[in-house]
C-alpha cells in the first residue's frame, strides 16, 4: 500500500478533543514512568488504536547528539485491512493481530503525537495521545551527570604522535618524531570527609616515549619518561555548562638517550618541581565537552630550591566525546621547557597529537 503525506501534528490537535484524566504516578514513579492519555471516547475502545499500555517505562534515547528520554508504545490497529502512519511513515503491523510498536522521543513535559488510520479506499482517521511525563528536567540532570560525571574514578589510557626538539650547550641539538603513550588515573577526594568529592580530586599519571619514527640525528635516540601526581579543586557558580578546575602538585621528569660508543651522553636527569594547571572546559551537548588548559612547572635545582626562570611552560586543547561504555578524547599538546641545567643551557619543545579512551 502507498501513503500519502499528511499534514503535521500542530500544537493544539489533541486540544480539539477532551482527554481522559490520568491517574497520578507515585512519587518514586514520576521520574522514571510516563502516562499515556488518550481522548475520553477511546478509553472504551471505540477508537481505531487501542494501547496495551498507558504506564510506560523511560528509557535513554541516544541516537542523536543530545539524550533524551523515549518510551516503547505498543498498541493494535482495529480496522482490519488498515495500515497506519506515525509522521509520514508507515508503521510495522503484525500480519496476524494488527498489533505494533512504536518509540517516541520526549521532547517536553506533554508530548503530543498523531497517527494516521489509512484504510484501503484512502480513508483517514486521525488517532490523537499524549504522553505526560513530569520527570524530564530530572532526567536530563541525571544523564548529564552519568555521562561526563566528574566525581567518579576514571582510568585513561593515550597514544600519541609527536614531534620534539632538544637542545644542550656543547650538544648538536636533536629533533625527532615519535610515538608516546601515557597512562592517568583520577579519584575524588573523600578525606576526611565524603563530602569533599564534589569539588576535590586527585591525579596521577605516568608518560613514556615509546620510541621514535624520525630523527636528525640516526646515531641517537632520545626517550621521555614522565610521572605527576595533583590535587585539583572544581570551582562552583559558574554559567550552565561551563567547568573551571585548578590542579596543583608535583611531577618529575628524567631523559634517556642512546648514542654510539665513544660519544659522550647528555639529557636531563632527574627533574622535580611543582605543577600548577588550570583548566578550562564547556558542554557542547550531554555527551561531548571541550576543553582549554596551561601548565606552569618551575623546575627545582640543587636540592629543593626553585628557579622560575628554569620552568616548563605548556598549553592543550581537548574533545571529549562520551560512547559506551567509554569516553573518547582526541588531544593537541604544545609545551616548552627551558633554563640554565646543571651548568648547561637546556631548551627542550613538543608538540603531539594524541588519542585516547577513559572508562
Amino acid at each position: 500500500m502507498i501513503f500519502a503525506a499528511f499534514p503535521a501534528l500542530s500544537a493544539s490537535a489533541a486540544g480539539t478533543q477532551e482527554m481522559e484524566k490520568a491517574p497520578p504516578l507515585s512519587a518514586a514513579d514520576r521520574w522514571t514512568k510516563a502516562k499515556l492519555i488518550e481522548p475520553k471516547e477511546c478509553s472504551a475502545g471505540g477508537c481505531s488504536v487501542s494501547w496495551k499500555v498507558k504506564t510506560l517505562e523511560v528509557e535513554t534515547d541516544d541516537s542523536g547528539e543530545f539524550s533524551q528520554p523515549a518510551v516503547i508504545l505498543q498498541g493494535r490497529l482495529n480496522r482490519e485491512g488498515w495500515g497506519l502512519t506515525h509522521r509520514n511513515s508507515a508503521i510495522v503491523l503484525d500480519p496476524q493481530t494488527s498489533e505494533f510498536s512504536m518509540r517516541i522521543v520526549l521532547q517536553d513535559e506533554i508530548t503530543k503525537e498523531l497517527l494516521y488510520a489509512v484504510g484501503p479506499f484512502g480513508e483517514i482517521e486521525e488517532v490523537h495521545f499524549v504522553v505526560l511525563f513530569d520527570g524530564l528536567e530530572v532526567f536530563r540532570a541525571a544523564r548529564r551527570k552519568e555521562v561526563l560525571d566528574p566525581e567518579k574514578t576514571r582510568y585513561s589510557a593515550t597514544l600519541g604522535l609527536g614531534r620534539q626538539s632538544y637542545s644542550e650547550t656543547g650538544v648538536q641539538p636533536i629533533e625527532q618524531t615519535s610515538l608516546s603513550t601515557k597512562l592517568s588515573f583520577q579519584n575524588p577526594w573523600e578525606w576526611p570527609w565524603s563530602g569533599l568529592a564534589s569539588n576535590w580530586m586527585v591525579g596521577a599519571s605516568t608518560a613514556l616515549t615509546l620510541f621514535p619514527l624520525s630523527t636528525n640525528r640516526p646515531d641517537t635516540e632520545i626517550r621521555f619518561l614522565d610521572a605527576s601526581m595533583s590535587l585539583g579543586y572544581r570551582f562552583d557558580g559558574l554559567p550552565n555548562g561551563w567547568g573551571l578546575t585548578f590542579w596543583g602538585g608535583f611531577y618529575y621528569t628524567t631523559m634517556m638517550v642512546s648514542v654510539e660508543p665513544g660519544k659522550n651522553s647528555f639529557g636531563l636527569q632527574n627533574l622535580t618541581g611543582p605543577q600548577f594547571i588550570p583548566t578550562l572546559s564547556k558542554k557542547v551537548s550531554v555527551r561531548s565537552s571541550v576543553s582549554v588548559y596551561a601548565k606552569v612547572a618551575p623546575i627545582a635545582s640543587e636540592g629543593l630550591a626553585l628557579r622560575f626562570p628554569s620552568r616548563e611552560l605548556a598549553i592543550g586543547l581537548s574533545y571529549t566525546r562520551a560512547l559506551k561504555p567509554v569516553v573518547l578524547t582526541v588531544s593537541l599538546d604544545f609545551a616548552r621547557m627551558n633554563g640554565d641545567i646543571a651548568g648547561s643551557s637546556v631548551e627542550s619543545t613538543s608538540s603531539a597529537f594524541n588519542l585516547g579512551l577513559s572508562w
